[in-house]
């Protein structure tokens, strides 16, 4: 059975791919036990199996989304063995959607834009454009002459498979490289010894920085440069810290704006300090409280439920009733001004009873003032009494002796000496 001649799409793409340098046949054949399968553009090349599907749309056509699901059932069971796969739609622009949908089952979509761009660009800047358009844009990896001789030079440099990509070649040249240069472990993949270089590229980045920032030596470690910046950044933190506590303390309490932390600190120490006393003064007043209405509660035989507030009342408005019931006040007095009637009243009796106790020591002052008096001249004149009579005393016992004495003059002097002090022991 011969080939048909394809439809001029067709054709036009297989003449794109020629003038890539590559072999594509129209209209291939594939048979699965009984049944045939044609695919309208077939390209092999570097061992890769690639099948084009090109279709002109109308309007009233089979929709793409349906289209994309026939393939991916043929691509998953009959033709399977291809590699990429490729629909060429000519006609209504694809929507964004369906592409989405198409590369989830690894079918590419080239639309009307895509075709004259392919036109337009290969005719402008020649084959290298076709190659970079199906290798980025498209997922298939199709290599020119310089690309070949660098993915077999690879090959043999490394010691390569034969079949790896001219990607994957460029991606073990660059870890077996990454290994040698960092000393890494050979069994180490791309992406970790990747991560590696990258980690080292900014401690280097960071050292650098750092040495510029606090101009410390040329030949400091990343380690001692980072515990330099460590510790600056914690002394920043802590005085940014400081400053935003201290604000905060002048915001709360209206200080001076100029107030030191330190006498901001003290401020706040000092209202912590006031804010703990009131504490424990709230709790002692509601520990009396409660005392207090445990005690009123039993004292007036009152509900146990029956709180501080309604005891103490209770306990005024029977105060009231007996202060008005004991003074003769109007019923409608307020306790305070029963209390306050009470105190007037105690206060003028203390006042009457200091009045008279001061009357009584002022009386008892003038008949002792008195007596002191009357003893104190009775002791005067008992005084003068005992002087004469010792005068007289005296006088005579000096002529006693006298008369005994008057031949011997030294007696006489002795007696005249002495005499007043032996009448008087």
């Amino acid at each position: 059975m011969a080939k048909r001649g394809g439809s001029l799409l067709e054709q036009k793409l297989a003449r794109i791919l020629t003038n890539m340098g590559l072999r594509p046949e129209i209209s291939k054949i594939f048979w699965s036990g009984s049944r045939k399968y044609e695919v309208d553009v077939y390209l092999e090349h570097k061992g890769r199996l690639i099948g084009f599907e090109c279709k002109e749309r109308s309007t009233g056509t089979i929709s793409v989304r349906n289209l994309i699901f026939q393939w991916e059932s043929k691509l998953r069971n009959e033709l399977n063995f291809l590699d990429n796969f490729v629909l060429v739609l000519w006609g209504p622009t694809v929507r964004d959607a369906d592409k989405k949908l198409a590369r989830r089952y690894n079918i590419t979509i080239i639309d009307n834009e895509e075709i004259h761009e392919i036109s337009d660009r290969a005719a402008r800047e020649g084959k290298d454009f076709l190659f970079e358009f199906f290798n980025k844009h498209l997922n298939i990896k199709l290599y020119n002459d310089n690309e070949e001789s660098e993915r077999n030079k690879l090959i043999a440099i490394y010691g390569l498979n034969k079949n790896i990509s001219l990607s994957g070649a460029r991606k073990e040249k660059e870890r077996q490289t990454l290994i040698e240069k960092l000393e890494l472990n050979p069994e180490i993949n791309l992406t970790d010894a990747r991560k590696v270089k990258r980690s080292l590229d900014l401690q280097e980045e960071n050292r650098l920085k750092y040495i510029a920032k606090y101009n410390l030596g040329k030949n400091i470690s990343y380690s001692n440069s980072l515990a330099h910046h460590l510790k600056f950044v914690k002394d920043a933190t802590k005085a940014k810290k400081q400053e935003e506590l201290r604000k905060n303390i002048i915001l709360r309490f209206g200080l001076s704006l100029d107030t030191k932390y330190s006498d901001a600190i003290a401020h706040l120490k000092q209202y912590e300090d006031y804010k703990k006393q009131r504490i424990l003064e709230e709790k002692r007043q509601t520990a009396e409280h409660e005392k207090k209405r445990r005690s009123l509660i039993s004292k007036y035989k009152l509900s146990p439920t029956t709180t501080y507030s309604v005891a103490i009342d209770y306990e005024k408005d029977l105060k009231r009733k007996k202060l008005i019931s004991k003074y003769d006040l109007p019923e409608d007095t307020t306790y305070r001004q029963a209390k306050r009637y009470n105190l007037e009243i105690k206060e003028k009796e203390r006042l009457e009873e200091l009045k008279w106790k001061k009357s009584i020591f002022y009386d008892r002052h003038n008949d002792i003032g008195n007596t002191n008096r009357f003893v104190k001249g009775l002791a005067y004149l008992w005084a003068i009494a005992i002087f004469y009579t010792l005068v007289y005393v005296y006088d005579g016992l000096f002529q006693l002796i006298s008369q005994i004495f008057r031949e011997d003059i030294s007696i006489s002097i002795f007696s005249l000496l002495f005499g007043p002090i032996l009448i008087t022991l």
